[in-house]
């Protein structure tokens, strides 16, 4: 929309479509980072160094990272949080998470457009993307079901062969993204 010598956007995003990194089990990232390519070894350091940067403590776990073993020692060091992160953007600071990574290989698609740490945990089942739906665990034969059905028209209820797996159908967190361009 233009706006005096500028233009500005927004649209509204379902948090309850991504996954949350605070709440999802490491089965959950390890089959999103599966999804998007990472390899075996920076999968393993990726989930690791997660779990490192969310738990109080600083014992580094087989593949991780911790304050004083690694996040000290960079040339610009910092400290692990050491609790849940508060924004996704933290990732960049997540040992073994690459920019290209979290953007996408072409800045589009990345880990930052699978993933949240603002929602109950749940994913809904409308709006999730065949990744997100694919990192819940569903078969690619279930994430067809679940796209053409919801084409049709919306789920109501989480039907049974989805139930007791983390599933919703309807969304209480929004973000707001806003972009504004002044030339």
């Amino acid at each position: 929309v233009t706006l005096g010598p500028g233009q500005f956007s927004y649209h509204l995003r379902d948090e309850e479509a991504l996954l949350n990194l605070n709440t999802a089990q490491p089965g959950r990232i390890e089959a999103l980072l599966d999804a998007l390519g990472v390899q075996r070894g920076q999968r393993d350091q990726i989930i690791d160094s997660i779990q490192d940067w969310r738990d109080p403590n600083e014992e580094p776990r087989a593949n991780g990272a911790e304050s004083d073993d690694y996040y000290l020692t960079l040339p610009v060091p910092y400290r692990a949080r050491n609790a849940n992160l508060e924004s996704v953007m933290e990732l960049l600071q997540i040992r073994g998470v690459t920019p290209e990574l979290f953007h996408g290989p072409d800045g589009r698609g990345g880990l930052s457009e699978a993933v949240t740490v603002r929602s109950v945990g749940q994913v809904n089942l409308n709006t999730a993307s065949p990744l997100v739906l694919r990192a819940t665990g569903l078969s690619e034969a279930e994430i067809g079901t679940v796209t053409t059905t919801r084409r049709e028209t919306p789920y109501v209820t989480v039907p049974g062969q989805f139930g007791g797996r983390g599933f919703a159908v309807t969304t209480r967190t929004f973000r707001v993204v806003a972009e504004g361009i002044v030339h």
